[in-house]
């Protein structure tokens, strides 16, 4: 959006609402004359108390018109307009995913913007969908602006030309997500098991992503399989990282129960590496017909998509090339594009 527009002037609120971000400098930084970090000057404590006030009916700030939450955070900011982006409602749909904490934190947060916020914005429209479903006719009742914009990413590794050749014996499946439990990492588990024992020539598995709460049984198995040689935990990545990984892997095993939008998808399609994943909530939106799909309750169709992979190389080619096409159509730029457009839409809504 700065580069986009760079007529308007932007403000990074490291510090935002219940959610502070500790050290300002450790954020995100754009180095240009229209983007500024007001709150940077306010330490944790002096950033509770500005919130608070802000919550009473103090001013957020000089000459803010707009204020954007992708913090799971709807304070009411009147007279600043309110966008609120609904990323997915897995803490009311599967609540057995998360900790009773988060999904505290995020329910609050949704409810709030249920009553503060001028317009919506959903990352798929599976999240529109669902948050439909759970709140029946409250877009149409309230009448605010709302759409779908899909996130971006796809161009990250399109400019490449070539995948990064890999060493017989070195090759690798990769797994890329936090250790939670929605993302299925046993039924991976269980697929990888039955792919060395039916495969000639089985590969390891790479597993990039940090721990979480509450899923030490995860990080257990990881542990077992890890001293099999069939897996390698990396934990978290960098970004350059990860990119090479994706350039790299045999395919993405992403066999997931549920995703608001399915990001590692798009990105591993963009770097042409194969996906394989489930059929369910928001992912053939973002993957289409550029993808594998399994049963993610069938730890057999993982495995027999694992061997496909393996033993069809004109499949992987198939996949690769559509892969590609499909993740032109999910950039960054049209993000931008799309979320400033319905900034002009909320600021119109009076």
């Amino acid at each position: 959006m700065v580069a986009a527009a760079p007529e308007h002037h932007y403000a990074l609120l490291h510090h935002f609402d219940r959610v502070n971000a500790g050290d300002p400098a450790k954020g995100t930084q754009i180095s240009e004359s229209h983007v500024s970090t007001p709150f940077d000057q306010y330490n944790a404590s002096q950033s509770v108390e500005m919130w608070e006030a802000i919550r009473g009916g103090a001013c957020i700030g000089n000459g803010l018109e707009i204020v954007h939450s992708t913090s799971f955070q709807a304070p009411p900011l009147s007279p600043v307009k309110l966008v609120y982006t609904v990323f997915d409602i897995t803490y009311w749909i599967v609540p057995e995913y998360t900790t009773e904490a988060n999904r505290f934190f995020c329910q609050r947060g949704t409810l709030e913007a249920l009553k503060n916020a001028d317009g919506l914005i959903f990352i798929s429209e599976s999240a529109r969908d669902e948050f439909e479903g759970l709140f029946p006719g409250w877009l149409a009742k309230r009448g605010i602006p709302h759409e779908v914009t899909a996130l971006g990413g796809g161009e990250r590794l399109l400019k490449q030309e070539e995948r990064v050749p890999v060493a017989r014996g070195e090759e690798f499946w990769l797994s890329v997500g936090a250790l939670e439990e929605r993302k299925n990492f046993e039924g991976m588990f269980d697929a990888l098991e039955i792919y060395w024992e039916k495969s000639e020539n089985p590969i390891r598995l790479k597993i990039a992503g940090g721990e979480t709460p509450h899923t030490a049984h995860i990080k257990d198995r990881i542990d077992r399989l890890e001293a099999r040689g069939m897996v390698e935990y990396l934990g978290y990545v960098s970004e350059e990282e990860l990119s090479e990984l994706y350039l790299s892997a045999t395919a993405l095993l992403f066999p997931s129960w549920y995703e608001g939008f399915g990001l590692p998808v798009l990105e591993a399609m963009s770097a042409g590496c194969p996906v394989i994943t489930s059929h369910n909530t928001s992912i053939p939106e973002v993957a289409g017909k550029a993808a594998l799909y399994i049963d993610p309750g069938s730890a057999d169709t993982i495995a027999s998509a694992m061997l496909r992979i393996q033993e069809e190389p004109e499949t992987v080619k198939k996949l690769m090339r559509a892969g590609r096409e499909r993740a032109s159509g999910f950039t960054w730029s049209s993000t931008a594009e799309r979320t400033l457009n319905f900034y002009k839409r909320v600021l119109s809504d009076d």
